[in-house]
């Protein structure tokens, strides 16, 4: 959970073996996640590029 925002976001079905990929999946969740909530493209394109900064 983010804790400025209360954007809670799981990501299920992750293996030991894909530990690596998280952050790839977790900013191809994000996206989704934008496009179904309509987010504006500039927001969803800030969100996901401040998503890489911190992972």
């Amino acid at each position: 959970m983010n804790d400025f925002s209360r954007l809670s976001l799981t990501v299920n079905g992750i293996r030991t073996n894909q530990a690596s990929k998280l952050a790839t999946i977790f900013k191809e969740k994000l996206e989704a996640y934008s496009a179904v909530e309509e987010i504006p493209d500039h927001l969803a394109n800030f969100f996901c590029k401040r998503a890489s900064n911190k992972i």
